[in-house]
């Protein structure tokens, strides 16, 4: 493991450690302290991501019925960017890595991400 692969994991453990701890025992929907969606004030409607918080603190609380409601993209986006960037650190030259980061891979999630914030806003 290169120098800059031990600064990126340990720097990846805090935030991720930081990151369940806050989001594990502090609800962003009863307290202020979690930024609010800007395209959701600005517009009235949903981004993909709105729902994100919530779901991610359902999901860290065992709540996983509630996790779904709040933001279901929320269970392929996590899994799909933790093997991007753990293919991307460990083994770049692999082929999953290199299927990750194809273009094709990359215009198919964007074209699911713009169908679900279509549907989330007219259904």
């Amino acid at each position: 493991m290169t120098k800059n692969q031990k600064i990126f994991s340990a720097v990846a453990i805090v935030f991720t450690t930081a990151t369940v701890f806050i989001y594990k025992n502090y609800n962003p929907s009863t307290i202020n302290l979690f930024p609010k969606c800007a395209f959701k004030t600005l517009t009235g409607y949903s981004c993909p991501g709105c729902g994100g918080q919530r779901a991610l603190h359902s999901l860290l609380n065992g709540e996983i019925k509630q996790a779904f409601f709040y933001n279901p993209i929320l269970f392929v986006a996590v899994p799909y960017l933790f093997l991007l960037i753990t293919t991307n650190v460990f083994a770049p030259e692999k082929k999953l890595n290199k299927i990750l980061n194809h273009y094709i891979t990359s215009l198919t999630i964007f074209f699911i991400i713009i169908a679900y914030w279509i549907l989330r806003n007219v259904l």
